[in-house]
């Protein structure tokens, strides 16, 4: 029913995240069992090294001259600028590219993020760009920046980015560890796979806006501190 109402919700990023848990459902269900806990433990081994790896290499790139120029053959801001929310919303992950690239460790001070970018958006993403026109209006102390792992990096650096990254896997990583366990709690057996479907969306989830304040999260964070100390009870 929630992939059935996802596909005619005309919400791409809801769509792909729906869809990404119904297959992560469904290969859960196809290798319970027949994964060894050594073979889990070094696939998680490989995925966290590589996770915690990329900010690095997202920096690197972003200076390379290769990059650039392979995005400026793609058309990928004209091709932006069709949509205006589009345009937006890249203009302010360029200008937070370049905010970031000025303090890449230790960043610019938590809840810095939105006053930092306001003055590095390219040209083509300040025409009838709807926030920054609510901004200078007053409307808004300042703008937003779509995206709290972006928000993160630009406030904390990259200390502080991999720590939120890592934060996210591990409660990802311990949900799957319970679920292959195989530990029935609460009389639910797929109670485990549930923790691990919620930390892959809520985790995809930080892309869409910059704020702490997702009741939702909270919920599931302080459901899975419960089901993580009765499994250590059990």
């Amino acid at each position: 029913m929630i992939l059935f109402l996802a596909i005619f919700s005309n919400s791409r990023s809801g769509l792909l995240i729906i869809l990404l848990q119904f297959a992560t459902f469904i290969g859960l269900n196809q290798t319970k069992g027949r994964i060894s806990s050594k073979r889990l433990k070094n696939i998680i081994f490989v995925v966290m090294t590589s996770i915690i790896m990329l900010p690095f290499a997202i920096y690197y790139l972003s200076n390379s001259e290769f990059v650039q120029k392979r995005m400026d053959s793609y058309n990928f801001v004209k091709n932006y600028k069709a949509s205006q929310s589009n345009k937006t919303r890249l203009g302010t992950y360029v200008a937070s590219l370049e905010a970031f690239k000025e303090k890449p460790v230790l960043g610019h001070g938590f809840g810095q993020a939105g006053f930092t970018v306001v003055n590095k958006y390219p040209d083509w993403s300040r025409e009838d760009n709807i926030e920054l026109e609510r901004f200078v209006q007053g409307k808004k102390i300042f703008p937003p920046v779509y995206n709290t792992y972006i928000r993160v990096g630009v406030d904390t650096g990259l200390l502080g980015l991999i720590t939120f990254v890592a934060f996210q896997l591990v409660v990802f990583l311990r949900s799957l560890l319970l679920y292959y366990r195989g530990k029935v709690l609460y009389g639910q057996e797929n109670l485990n796979a549930l923790l691990v479907l919620s930390s892959i969306g809520f985790g995809l989830t930080w892309v869409q806006f910059d704020t702490f304040r997702v009741i939702g999260y909270w919920i599931f964070f302080s459901f899975f501190l419960v089901v993580l100390n009765k499994a250590g009870n059990k």
